[in-house]
């Protein structure tokens, strides 16, 4: 019949682990329940596809 299957990559590897750069120190160690509003912050960074660039959007709440 002829018919091949094609896979879709569906993901781009943004993270490079392998660096010499500091890591910041992880001050909440997955506690993230808090006595006070405003104590805690935390960001995301997604990356989006834009023809055939990719751009960042950063979000933060």
């Amino acid at each position: 019949m002829g018919l091949k299957c094609r896979t879709v990559k569906k993901f781009v590897v943004t993270t490079d682990s392998k660096h010499n750069e500091p890591i910041a120190p992880n001050l909440l160690e997955r506690k993230f329940d808090v006595a006070f509003p405003d104590r805690v912050w935390v960001t995301d960074i997604t990356y989006l596809k834009v023809g055939s660039k990719w751009c960042s959007r950063k979000n933060e709440t």
